[in-house]
């Protein structure tokens, strides 16, 4: 029998079955309230951190990076996004997506365009120590594919994606 909680969808603080807000965070919980049990891999995505995962290391390039040069990164590596910095700030993301919607239509010249104008500004960044439902739910509602994922010296040390979680979720879905 699982464990019956009520996670707090805003900090992920565990609550009393019955809370109508947080005890941390105070915010309203009524609509979970619903008594249930929580499943073993509803259990390890809460428990388990963005540690757990195997991630790539990032590509990293500068916002003056001209987008042609990007794109070969992107298809040599076989990656679906890319970190930009400025010093020692991530000042945007790059994506296959980014790509389609503001790229591929648009018959621009790849090799005049720096990526710090294409690129998504100001990013979700997502740490190490941050639990597998935080990164979920921060994905689900910013419609993203990746995150930066920064430890605890806030360097980038790798790129989070769908794909890493299904990979995680088909590994631990038989237990």
């Amino acid at each position: 029998m699982g464990v019956k909680i009520i996670l707090c969808p805003d900090c992920e603080k565990e609550n009393l079955p019955g809370a109508d807000l947080c005890e941390s965070c105070s915010h309203d919980l009524t609509y979970l309230n619903r008594q249930r049990e929580t499943a073993p891999i509803q259990k390890r995505i809460i428990q388990d951190s963005i540690a757990l995962l195997s991630l790539r290391a990032p590509i990293v390039v500068q916002p003056q990076t001209i987008l042609y040069e990007v794109l070969k990164k992107m298809r040599e590596k076989t990656v679906g996004a890319v970190v930009i910095k400025e010093g020692q700030h991530i000042t945007g993301i790059f994506t296959e997506r980014d790509f389609l919607y503001r790229i591929a239509l648009h018959n621009l010249d790849l090799k005049d365009i720096p990526i710090g104008e294409v690129m998504t500004p100001s990013p979700v960044l997502v740490n190490l120590s941050h639990s597998l439902a935080f990164a979920l739910r921060e994905m689900a509602m910013g419609r993203y594919r990746h995150l930066p994922v920064m430890d605890d010296q806030n360097q980038c040390v790798g790129i989070l994606s769908a794909d890493g979680i299904l990979r995680y979720l088909i590994d631990h879905l038989e237990e």
